[in-house]
């Protein structure tokens, strides 16, 4: 026998990223403390995009990927009817009932910094109250593709029926810039169609009302 014991011997693994799901607790605060390293990264903690100022106050904002992550719900009372439509007879039909809350995705931190040491705590150790929030998170992610997939098919609808869009844009998956891509005036020409659809299927969030002087 030499040197060498070949059984030992490995392939090369390739790996490929694999975003989660975050359909649970576990998964929703693994994927949390995924991103603090990537924070972690800026220089600047004011440049970090998981703050925002409102009402002159630095609050902390954050996402499980593009849905708003709640730190608290008020429940506004009576019920919130979510649709979707219906290809066969070209109508909007009730999928489900829930309550009607109004969602709190900003949480005021005091500065910058303040922030930060308490995003970087809560990635520390398992806090109750964030373990209640994330769960809550985690709830609502299991049905947001099925959502997303009930917006764009709507929305894909509502623009169809809109022959001055068409006749501009091309078909809602034509790619109108040079074959290529879609162009910017499309990309928001849909973005706008896909509110729409998202408001008239119930999927609107309720927010505080207020004005701003310019």
């Amino acid at each position: 026998m030499g040197l060498l014991d070949t059984n030992k011997a490995k392939a090369r693994k390739t790996l490929s990223t694999k975003r989660r799901d975050c359909q649970t607790y576990d998964d929703a605060y693994a994927y949390f403390q995924y991103n603090v390293k990537q924070w972690a990264k800026y220089e600047d903690k004011s440049e970090m995009p998981i703050f925002e100022v409102a009402d002159g106050e630095v609050c902390l904002s954050l996402s499980l990927h593009q849905m708003p992550l709640y730190w608290g719900v008020e429940k506004t009372g009576g019920e919130t009817v979510i649709k979707r439509y219906d290809t066969a007879t070209k109508a909007l039909v009730e999928k489900r009932r829930e309550p009607a809350i109004k969602g709190q995705p900003l949480y005021p931190c005091g500065t910058h910094e303040q922030g930060w040491d308490l995003i970087q705590a809560l990635a520390r150790t398992e806090d109750a109250d964030f373990k209640e929030i994330l769960t809550r998170a985690a709830a609502a992610m299991v049905n947001i593709e099925a959502e997303l997939d009930d917006i764009n098919e709507y929305a894909e609808v509502l623009y169809s029926e809109n022959s001055d869009a068409v006749s501009t844009f091309g078909a809602w998956e034509d790619k109108d810039d040079a074959g290529q891509r879609f162009s910017a005036k499309k990309q928001q020409k849909k973005s706008q169609y896909k509110q729409t659809a998202r408001r008239r299927l119930g999927y609107a969030r309720a927010t505080d009302k207020g004005t701003k002087q310019v």
